[in-house]
């Protein structure tokens, strides 16, 4: 440092610190990283356009599908009387549903039933007749006695289709006899006037009615 003179201060001599000089490579960080950033906004106004161009077909068989949907004939008086048919077939389907359930509900299974209805030997039972009332169903016929009829209706109790079988009535009748023929006089025997031959055994049956309620 040179001396100051006091008689020319103006000539003293004063030193600026200068700021070290920066290399290179901070500049090219700075620039790398701008142009990363206009290849990325690039890209984006790249795909943004893509998108853009994908989307104008769509759009247009978009107008023109509306356009279609607005310009399309009211139907026909056939289609509308058709319309209104199926509209009342279907309401009288949902009506009919209950009655279905109820049906579904009271089925029997016929061929099963008579099945065990006709299980009976001819010889010993006969069914005149079978009549059936809501849930109910009669049986009228005859057998030779009691027992027949007792052993018919407990085999249908034990076959698991009727809820409760009864013995309504059981009713005895005779089987009508002829008369016996009367014998000639003159083919009686000698001292033996005509009479009637010797009476014939007479024969009963029981007529019966059973009642047999479903399940």
């Amino acid at each position: 440092m040179q001396p100051i003179n006091p008689a020319f201060p103006e000539e003293q001599d004063v030193s600026i610190p200068v700021a070290p000089r920066q290399g290179g490579f901070g500049r090219w960080i700075i620039w790398i990283v701008a142009l990363s950033l206009v290849m990325v906004f690039a890209a984006l106004n790249i795909v943004s356009m893509t998108i853009r161009d994908l989307n104008m077909p769509l759009e247009a068989e978009m107008a023109q599908m509306e356009e279609q949907l607005l310009v399309t004939l009211p139907p026909s008086d056939q289609e509308q009387a058709l319309s209104s048919t199926l509209v009342a077939i279907q309401e009288q389907i949902v009506g009919l549903q209950p009655v279905q359930t109820e049906l579904a509900a009271d089925h029997l299974d016929w061929p099963t039933a008579m099945q065990h209805i006709s299980n009976y030997d001819p010889a010993l039972l006969t069914l005149h007749s079978i009549a059936q009332a809501e849930n109910r169903i009669t049986l009228n016929g005859q057998a030779s006695d009691e027992a027949v009829v007792t052993a018919y209706a407990d085999a249908l109790k034990t076959c698991g289709l009727f809820a409760r079988v009864t013995v309504q009535s059981i009713a005895l009748r005779a089987v009508p006899t002829p008369t016996p023929p009367l014998v000639a006089a003159q083919d009686a025997p000698q001292g033996v006037t005509g009479s009637p031959s010797e009476p014939l055994t007479e024969a009963y049956f029981v007529e019966f009615v059973l009642i047999l309620e479903r399940v």
